[in-house]
Formats: C-alpha cells, sequence, structure tokens
C-alpha cells in the first residue's frame, strides 16, 4: 500500500512580490 504525506504549502511575502503571476503557473489543466 502506499504511503500518503502531506506535504507544506508555499505562501509568498507579498510585501517583496507584488504580482504572484510571475513567480506562480497556471493550473495543469491550462499548460
Amino acid at each position: 500500500m502506499a504511503v500518503i504525506t502531506p506535504f507544506k504549502g508555499i505562501r509568498y511575502n507579498t510585501g517583496k512580490i507584488a504580482d504572484l503571476s510571475t513567480v506562480i503557473a497556471p493550473p495543469y489543466d491550462i499548460i
């Protein structure tokens, strides 16, 4: 049986990154 473990989410500092679209990718179904 597969072992499934959670992963940590990523939070960006919006004070340093004004436009989040420069650091994230679009959803898989758009790529």
